[in-house]
C-alpha cells in the first residue's frame, strides 16, 4: 500500500531565499493541502541565497512530512545527488506525484522516475514553456534546448495532467507538447481570509511598487525609466526584491535607482510581513513584465495576487494573464510602448480620492472570489488524486 496520496517534488521551498514565485506558491499550496487528512511528502532540495535550510524552516501542515536533500554547486537548478534516492522513494510510495517546475535536477529526476516506474504524476511547467522563453534558448542556449528536446520535453508528454496557473501558459503549452496533453488552469492562490480588507492611503502623492526579482523578464527597469520621465515631483516608487550581483541588468537598475534622487526607494529583498506593509504603504502595485528582454513574460505573477488580497490595485503590461482586471475596476494595463505607459502615469496622477478606494475595493472582491488558496487548493487536490467530477 502506498505510504502518501500526494508526493510534492520542487527545486526550492519558502522561505528559501532568492527563487522567485515557485518556490512560494508551493510553499502556500502544501499549506492548504496540508489541511487534508492524508499523508503528503514534501521533497525538496536545501537551497537557499543564504543559509541552507532545514525541515524546522518549513511552516506546513501536520500531515505533511517534510525531505530535504543538500543541494551544493548549482543550487539554483537543486544540484545534489541525495536527491536521486530521495526520489525514487518518494515515486515508489506516492500514488500521486505533483512536480513543481521543469528542467531541473530534482524536477527532470523525478518526471523520469515517474515514467520508468508508471507512476500517475502532475507537472506545474511554472513558465517553462511560456513561447519567448523557448525561443530565447533555442537561440542563445543550445545545450539547454538538447536537455529540453531530450529529457523535459519528453516526460512532459507523459504527465497525466499539466497543472497551468493561467489561460496565458496553457495556450502557449499546447503547441508544444500536442493536442493530447491534458491542461488544467488553476491559478496561484492567496491565503486571503487571513487578511483584513485594507483601506488605501488618501496622500495626493502617487506612490507605486514593485516586489519581484530584479532581472530583464520582470521589465522593471525600462519602466522606472519611463516613470522618472513623467512622474510628479512628490510621487515614489517603492522597489523590492534581490538581483545577481554580476547581472548588467541588475547592475543598470542600481545605477536608476541611484540617480532618482530619493524617488525610487530600494529595500532589497525583503520577508513576507514586510512585503505586505510595502504593497499596504503604495497606492499600486506594478507588474511590467516584457517591456526588457525580447518580450520574455510572467506566466502569472504571484505579486499580483497578493496585492489584490490586500486591497492594492495593480499596473500590468497587456498580454499577460491580468488583462481582464482593467474591465472589472481593480487595476489598468498598458501597452508595451512608452505613449502607453505615459497615459497610464498621467491618468493615476489625476485620480481622486473616491476613484482609487473604488479601485481598492474592487480589487479584494476579486481576489476574494477567485484568488483564495483554500478553494483554489481544495479544487486542485479533487482532480490530482483522481476525483474529478
Amino acid at each position: 500500500m502506498k505510504r502518501y496520496k500526494v508526493a510534492v517534488i520542487t527545486t526550492h521551498i519558502a522561505p528559501a531565499i532568492g527563487y522567485g514565485g515557485p518556490a512560494v506558491s508551493i510553499a502556500s499550496l502544501i499549506t492548504a493541502w496540508g489541511q487534508q487528512p492524508n499523508k503528503i511528502l514534501l521533497c525538496s532540495s536545501d537551497a537557499s541565497e543564504r543559509s541552507s535550510l532545514k525541515p524546522s524552516d518549513i511552516i506546513v501542515g501536520q500531515n505533511t512530512e517534510i525531505h530535504l536533500y543538500h543541494s551544493y554547486w548549482f543550487k539554483r537548478w537543486g544540484f545534489g545527488f541525495g536527491a536521486i534516492t530521495t526520489l525514487i522513494s518518494a515515486c515508489w510510495h506516492a500514488q500521486t506525484v505533483y512536480i513543481n517546475g521543469i528542467a531541473t535536477w530534482p524536477t527532470t529526476l523525478a518526471a523520469i522516475f515517474c515514467c520508468a516506474l508508471r507512476c500517475r504524476f502532475v507537472i506545474a511547467a511554472r513558465g517553462g514553456l511560456m513561447p519567448e522563453h523557448l525561443a530565447f534558448i533555442r537561440r542563445y542556449q543550445r545545450h539547454k534546448w538538447w536537455f529540453y528536446r531530450l529529457l523535459t520535453l519528453p516526460t512532459l508528454r507523459c504527465a497525466t495532467i499539466i497543472h497551468c496557473t493561467s489561460l496565458l501558459e496553457a495556450k502557449a503549452i499546447q503547441p508544444v507538447l500536442g493536442k493530447n496533453s491534458v491542461t488544467l488552469i488553476i491559478p496561484n492562490g492567496v491565503n486571503v481570509k487571513a487578511i483584513p480588507p485594507q483601506d488605501i492611503s488618501t496622500d495626493k502623492q502617487t506612490v507605486l511598487c514593485y516586489v519581484g526579482r530584479i532581472a530583464r523578464e520582470k521589465g522593471i527597469n525600462r519602466f522606472i525609466q519611463l516613470w522618472l520621465k513623467y512622474r510628479n515631483s512628490p510621487d515614489r516608487f517603492f522597489i523590492a526584491g534581490s538581483g545577481a550581483q554580476n547581472d548588467p541588468y541588475y547592475q543598470e537598475f542600481q545605477k536608476i535607482a541611484a540617480h532618482s534622487q530619493g524617488a525610487i526607494i530600494y529595500y532589497g529583498y525583503l520577508a513576507t510581513t514586510k512585503l505586505q506593509q510595502l504593497i499596504l504603504a503604495s497606492h499600486f502595485l506594478v507588474l511590467p513584465s516584457g517591456l526588457d528582454g525580447g518580450g520574455i513574460r510572467e506566466n502569472f505573477g504571484n505579486a499580483v495576487a497578493e496585492a489584490l488580497s490586500l486591497s492594492r490595485p495593480v499596473i500590468v503590461t497587456k498580454g499577460l494573464a491580468w488583462d481582464h482586471l482593467e474591465s472589472i475596476g481593480a487595476g489598468l494595463v498598458f501597452e508595451p510602448h512608452e505613449e502607453s505607459i505615459q497615459t497610464v502615469i498621467q491618468h493615476i496622477q489625476q485620480m481622486n480620492e473616491a476613484d482609487r478606494r473604488k479601485m481598492a475595493i474592487a480589487a479584494r472582491q476579486y481576489a476574494e472570489t477567485h484568488l483564495d488558496i483554500q478553494t483554489l487548493a481544495s479544487t486542485l487536490w479533487s482532480i490530482i488524486i483522481g476525483k474529478q467530477n
